[in-house]
């Protein structure tokens, strides 16, 4: 049933998002086009009339990929909440499935969404602007990525940087869902509600970022200021401070992504309001 319901809110989701990512698409496309035929990113002369089509495309192409990022965060949060919390969640909390097997299956779907906007905005900033140069450094460069994971000094760091960004998705789409349900509690403007909650935990988040940032921050001063100034030496204690925060951000990551699960899927249980 899981796999039905995965399946299901996929295409649902994929109706609206596919179309927003490939009309940012078009217009990278589109930009680099015209910047090809006038002659811009080559520094050559052009007539007005290309220059100012070239330069409009340019800016509604920055502003397509912004508003792909925003526009997935808010439609996986109004998808959740549409089809959980209105109308709709009467159908839905009625299958013959869980609480855990509904939040699972949004939950896969928008981590997914948020993977293909990562690359999706990747894919539009290099159609825009990469030449073939540009290209043949990141292809170079990455053999020597995948070796920095087994690298003595670099390796920790590597496979932290990694689990930041595995969590990362799981933990956005949860608070999202988090946010979502605490505003459904409300008896009037859960929409502002949901809204409110977010804005307090994200808050809550940039204090504790702050907080772990300073006392590592204190600890890596401490330490620079005891040993001599080389350099090989201030590297190496600059890297411990980027893995305690790494360490940090991974343990708070997960912190964040099971309990916005748990209290989610408790809320869905005990606390449902459909009015």
């Amino acid at each position: 049933m899981l796999k039905k319901l995965f399946k299901y809110e996929w295409k649902a989701s994929a109706r609206i998002l596919m179309v927003v990512y490939g009309i940012v698409i078009l217009f990278s496309i589109l930009s680099r086009l015209f910047m090809e035929a006038s002659g811009i990113n080559r520094g050559e002369e052009t007539l007005p009339a290309m220059e100012t089509v070239s330069a409009l495309l340019i800016m509604i192409s920055i502003v397509a990929i912004f508003s792909s990022v925003i526009f997935t965060w808010v439609f996986i949060a109004y998808r959740f909440y549409k089809s959980v919390f209105t109308e709709q969640g009467y159908l839905t909390n009625t299958l013959p499935v869980t609480q855990q097997q509904i939040i699972t299956a949004k939950m896969l779907t928008g981590v997914i969404w948020q993977v293909i906007n990562w690359v999706l905005v990747l894919a539009a900033v290099l159609i825009m602007v990469a030449n073939g140069r540009d290209l043949s450094f990141i292809v170079k460069g990455i053999p020597d990525i995948f070796r920095a994971f087994v690298t003595k000094d670099m390796a920790a760091t590597m496979w932290l940087i990694l689990a930041a960004v595995i969590i990362s998705p799981f933990w956005m789409v949860l608070e999202m869902y988090l946010c979502v349900a605490v505003g459904n509690m409300l008896n009037s403007h859960k929409v502002l509600g949901a809204v409110g909650m977010y804005a307090g935990l994200y808050t809550v988040q940039q204090v504790i970022a702050i907080i772990i940032m300073m006392f590592s921050s204190s600890r890596f001063v401490e330490t620079t200021d005891s040993v001599s100034a080389e350099t090989a030496e201030v590297a190496y204690q600059a890297l411990n401070l980027l893995n305690i925060n790494l360490i940090a951000g991974v343990i708070l990551g997960l912190i964040f992504t099971v309990g916005g699960f748990l209290i989610t899927k408790y809320i869905m249980t005990m606390k449902l309001n459909l009015q």
